[in-house]
Order: structure tokens, then C-alpha cells, then sequence
């Protein structure tokens, strides 16, 4: 979840959007690269102090550590990035035993934020997997930062706008294919127990998700709703079981998870454009 004066991210629809509209922001505003730092913590150390003037980034390089921001918990390590806003709250403990390497980037923002989104007041954490070019990046960045000149600093300007773009396109792959894996999870679901009752709420309960959220992955991946898949999905198991088998049409309504009769012959009906008695007949 990302929280900045009433905006959030969440999974599936929202956090794409909310995404985008982080995405966006950045490519709108003015800011400026204000520091790159980069730590290697003992194991199991543990502290709590303000964060800097300024919002940055966490990139984790190995291990795993847990953060606090203004009391809201978050797990870093590598795959995720961590976003912290200006003078907030910071708890942290490095967690199982080993070393917490990071690379901690700041930056300034100038003007005056046109939007609900306040960078200074923001905190969340971007799924991004792994990605080769954001580490070479990354490395490249300590090296560069490590430098002084006028040449160097432009150096590290041009990194870290790529690193954004780099962690941004990852992050954007990871919703995207999150959201294919989800429905594949949930159709195989489906198709499994079509034959059984299936409701929109205890699905969405079961895989942890709003029914919007639900709704909004079917609509992406095959264009329709939760109910007009399963519908879908029974009435073409149906046409197999006609075509295959001399079981009754009730049998079959029931066997595909239509308690009534007449009401499967009606749906039936409306898919195929005749019933399933009919149907049975064409294709003998």
C-alpha cells in the first residue's frame, strides 16, 4: 500500500493506475539528485531515527531488512524498492543473520506538487523482481558518486534517471504479469469446481483480493466478468457432455453446476442459438 495524504496503492486495478500516476508524476516535476550513499549493515543491528530532509529510495543489493515509516512496515530486500518521504519516523532491524546491503538515493523535488501526490509525504514499496541492468546501474552510480567535478555530477543525474526508468519498467512487468498469474490461479480454480457453487465474494476472499480487484483481472485478461467466464466455461463443458455422452439434459445442467433445469436450457440457448436437446440432435 503507498499512502500519501489519501492516495494508495493497491493490488490489481488501483495499483496500476496508481502506478501510472506515480510514473506520471515524476515525468511531470522537477527534481534533482541530492545524495547516493551506500551501506552495508551487521547482522541483527537495529535502530530508529527521523529519515533525511529530502525523499529517496531504498535499493537493496543482499539481504533483508525491515523498515518502519511513520509506523507503516515494509520488508527490503532485493526484487523490491523501498520509497521513504522527508523527516519521517525510521525503524529498522536487519533480519536473518546476515548482512543488509543498500544503496540509499535522495533527491530534492522543486516547485510546488500540482497533485494528490506529495513525494516528501510518500512511503511504499515497488515489486520490481530481479533485473541485471538496474544492478550495473546501481554500481555504477557508487562509482560515479565517488568522483567529484561538474562532469561526475551530470554522470549522476543521467543515472539515476535511468535507474527510474529502469525500476519503473520493472515494476510495471511485475503488475502485469502478477495480474496473468493471478487469473491463471483463479480460472484453474474455476474450471476445477464449475461444477460446484461458486461466488464472486468467497473467490476474492479465498485469493486475498477486493471483488473489484477480481473483476478488473478477468476484464483484463479475457474481457469479461468473473460470472460470464464461469457461465462460459459451464455451458462449453455442457455442449461436450451433450456431444459425448447420453447422460439427460438434466444430468448434464447439473453436472456443469445448474441446479435448474430450465434455466440452464435458457442460457443454453442464448450461447449456442439452440437448446441443448437440439444441439444433442445435430450432432448425431
Amino acid at each position: 500500500m503507498l499512502t500519501s495524504g489519501g492516495f494508495y496503492i493497491e493490488e490489481g486495478y488501483q495499483m496500476e493506475i496508481a502506478l501510472d500516476r506515480l510514473i506520471k508524476h515524476f515525468a511531470e516535476i522537477p527534481f534533482k539528485l541530492e545524495g547516493v550513499y551506500h551501506y552495508t549493515i551487521k547482522p541483527e543491528m537495529s535502530g530508529r531515527e527521523n529519515t533525511a530532509p529530502f525523499p529517496g529510495f531504498i535499493f537493496p543489493v543482499r539481504g533483508k531488512a525491515r523498515y518502519h515509516f511513520n509506523a507503516t512496515p515494509y520488508v527490503a530486500k532485493p526484487g523490491s524498492v523501498i520509497m521513504g518521504g522527508a523527516d519521517m519516523q525510521l525503524d529498522k532491524q536487519v533480519l536473518d543473520g546476515k548482512e543488509w546491503e543498500y544503496v540509499c538515493v535522495l533527491y530534492r523535488v522543486f516547485g510546488q506538487e500540482n497533485s494528490d501526490i506529495s513525494l516528501s509525504h510518500l512511503h511504499t514499496e515497488l515489486k520490481i523482481g530481479q533485473s541485471v541492468q538496474l544492478s550495473e546501474l546501481l554500481h555504477r552510480l557508487i562509482q560515479v558518486s565517488a568522483k567529484p567535478g561538474v562532469v561526475s555530477a551530470f554522470q549522476q543525474e543521467t543515472l539515476f534517471h535511468c535507474i527510474l526508468e529502469e525500476a519503473f519498467r520493472c515494476a510495471k512487468s511485475q503488475n502485469e504479469s502478477s495480474g496473468k498469474g493471478l487469473f491463471e490461479r483463479i480460472s484453474e480454480h474455476i474450471q476445477s469446481n464449475h461444477a460446484n457453487e461458486i461466488s464472486v465474494k468467497e473467490l476474492a476472499r479465498q485469493y486475498g483480493i477486493s471483488e473489484n480487484q477480481l473483476y478488473y483481472v478477468f476484464q483484463k485478461q479475457v474481457g469479461m466478468s468473473v460470472g460470464q467466464y464461469l457461465s462460459g466455461y459451464r455451458l462449453d463443458r455442457a455442449k461436450q457432455l451433450l456431444k459425448t455422452t447420453e447422460m439427460p439434459v438434466r444430468e448434464v445442467a447439473a453436472a456443469v453446476g445448474y441446479v435448474d433445469a430450465l434455466y440452464f436450457s435458457r442460457v443454453f440457448r442464448q450461447k449456442f442459438g439452440v437448446s441443448p436437446s437440439e444441439m444433442r440432435r445435430i450432432q448425431e
